[in-house]
């Protein structure tokens, strides 16, 4: 698999102890962006391990699921029944509702199956 530059995203900010982010600003087409930016966001994520995307304005689960399905990614199967939530679409759910007074254990996400997802 080949990916171009991640400076293609020149609007990437890089700040050291925190996650890769890109400001986008508010985009009409949120899934035509994501479709036109594929690479070179899967190129920030395979040269930094993550990247966190802000300002798209996504309104609602089935375009969430769209700009997902633009880039290439399956979404995880939500199996966690420790801590349930509501499944919107496509592999698009909730956050689950947990206690703000309590830890949320460490394996959340499936972090401890034999197959844990690739991107989350």
């Amino acid at each position: 698999m080949s990916f171009t530059s991640s400076s293609a995203l020149v609007d990437v900010d890089l700040q050291p102890g925190k996650p890769p982010m890109l400001w986008s600003g508010a985009i009409s087409d949120v899934p035509g962006w994501a479709a036109a930016h594929r690479d070179a966001l899967r190129a920030v994520l395979a040269e930094h391990g993550s990247v966190l995307v802000r300002g798209p304005g996504l309104r609602d689960a089935p375009e969430i699921d769209a700009v997902f399905g633009q880039l290439g990614t399956r979404l995880m199967a939500e199996r966690e029944a420790f801590a349930p939530r509501q499944t919107y679409s496509g592999g698009v759910y909730s956050s689950t509702t947990w206690p703000a007074n309590q830890p949320m254990c460490m394996h959340h996400e499936l972090s401890y199956a034999m197959e844990f997802p690739g991107l989350i």
